[in-house]
């Protein structure tokens, strides 16, 4: 307890705070760390253990931040962000793939006919 407590003081003198050391806080932290062994000793506090499957879901979760952080970053440097006529590609592009999806839903729907 001694130990606890000039330990404690010595911190809080180090952090520009009173020597004096709330006796309570101490106890409590004493109390604590009492209950902490008790369950130690009976086998009820066990360690946290990951598994494999676990650890593999972080590393791809991680992979896959990485990759979608490079291709933002690719995104964002494209020369298309400054282009003047921007808006006109843009609406370009719409259209094509409109289109696009008209004559595949035509090819399935004569398809589907042809039968």
């Amino acid at each position: 307890v001694g130990l606890c407590r000039s330990a404690l003081a010595a911190e809080a003198n180090d952090n520009g705070a009173s020597a004096a050391v709330d006796g309570g806080a101490v106890g409590g932290l004493l109390a604590l760390g009492r209950e902490l062994l008790r369950l130690a000793s009976e086998g009820g506090a066990q360690p946290l253990v990951l598994s494999k499957v676990s650890r593999q879901v972080d590393i791809e979760a991680h992979d896959t931040l990485q990759r979608q952080r490079r291709l933002q970053q690719l995104q964002e440097s494209s020369r298309c962000h400054t282009c003047p006529l921007r808006a006109a590609h843009f609406e370009q592009s719409m259209t094509r793939s409109s289109v696009a999806a008209e004559i595949e839903d035509l090819d399935k729907e004569l398809g589907s006919e042809s039968l």
